[in-house]
């Protein structure tokens, strides 16, 4: 029984003490030089390191432009967060990295999103300004602009419920223990 007992505080510890990573939502925009292309899309990252987010999900559609098929493409998580990969059809390198509030806010890998069979890379390509982002894709097409992202808000991770839930668990076999003595 004292086993037992050892055990339950031991998992609750466990639990309460568990790390949780920091998660953000953030909106990107990209306004191409030509006029006329327009994306947009939405990114979940998890914290690495201070600003800097390793988007694991999310989306962005081409809703205006000629070079570009108009639809939506989905994030295509890095193998190897936060380093650098190589994309499914070996055309690109990325690693989805956000640097949160910064300018320039992505790398020279950027990130990865695809529709099924295209690929399309967003990253910046040089400069100290906004205007320094290309939107590429695994045919050849691309086209440079300015792009902008802004935190929509932080995604709840779960760490207060762990935390709650652990201690409730210690009270409870500490509970048991006053009890049963």
């Amino acid at each position: 029984m004292k086993r037992l007992q050892i055990a339950i505080m031991a998992g609750a510890l466990v639990l309460a003490v568990q790390a949780r990573a920091n998660t953000e939502t953030i909106s990107i925009n990209f306004a191409g030089d030509d006029s006329r292309t327009i994306g947009s899309g939405t990114v979940i990252g998890n914290q690495v390191s201070g600003n800097l987010y390793e988007a694991v999900s999310g989306s962005f559609t081409i809703s205006a432009g000629p070079a570009f098929t108009l639809e939506t493409y989905t994030l295509i998580p890095n193998p190897n967060p936060p380093n650098q990969s190589t994309s499914p059809s070996g055309y690109f390198y990325f690693d989805n990295t956000v640097a949160d509030g910064m300018t320039p806010f992505l790398d020279n890998n950027g990130l990865l999103f695809h529709n099924g069979t295209l690929e399309l890379n967003l990253y910046w390509s040089g400069g100290n300004s906004v205007d320094g982002y290309v939107l590429y894709d695994n045919k050849g097409v691309n086209i440079g602009g300015s792009a902008y992202e802004s935190a929509v808000g932080s995604v709840p991770d779960g760490g207060m419920t762990i935390a709650l839930l652990g201690g409730a668990l210690m009270g409870l076999a500490g509970l048991r223990r006053k009890l049963v003595c």
